[in-house]
């Protein structure tokens, strides 16, 4: 199988699968088999299926739950199965965990969004650059103790989860 004319955007390893997570610009979620050298494509549009075939992000966290953030929504799915945790959501990019949650950025033209959810994906809170201080331009985000550091427009960003505020950089 060639991959020459895939646009790969979002790639994620499975040491214990030996697999490889394919985040697609235009043809939702594959994976390729390290074993059998093979592409499979998991997923396209289709009903009950991805919300949008641009795929940002692919995430598995520690209870093996696939996260897939499209252009319009982020998905959770487990065994290849989409199940109901599906939000629409404009833009969401990045993702990460810290102890049992989830936390996504997303970003449009008009704010930015941070986003809690628990270990089931049921979604918790969120915070938007409209209620707070929140600057524009998220890229992407790291878990640092009990901080989400961001990249942004504005440089490093730190958000304490605890205190769900920015907080200086020196603090984290």
């Amino acid at each position: 199988d060639s991959n020459s004319n895939l646009d790969i955007r979002s790639i994620y390893f499975s040491p214990k699968k030996k697999l490889v997570f394919l985040g697609l610009e235009t043809k939702g979620f594959s994976s390729y088999d390290l074993f059998e050298k093979k592409l499979n494509y998991i997923s396209s549009i289709k009903p009950k299926c991805l919300q949008d075939n641009n795929l940002n992000k692919i995430f598995i966290d520690k209870y093996e739950n696939k996260w897939l953030l499209t252009n319009l929504s982020v998905n959770i799915i487990n065994q290849f199965q989409i199940n109901n945790h599906k939000y629409d959501i404009t833009n969401p990019w990045d993702i990460c965990s810290i102890k049992k949650s989830n936390w996504v950025i997303a970003r449009d033209f008009e704010s930015n969004l941070i986003i809690k959810f628990d270990e089931k994906g049921n979604l918790i809170e969120s915070f938007s650059s409209k209620e707070t201080n929140i600057p524009n331009r998220f890229w992407d985000i790291e878990p640092y103790k009990n901080f989400l550091l961001i990249s942004s427009i504005e440089g490093l960003l730190a958000f304490d989860t605890l205190a769900k505020e920015f907080v200086d950089i020196k603090k984290a």
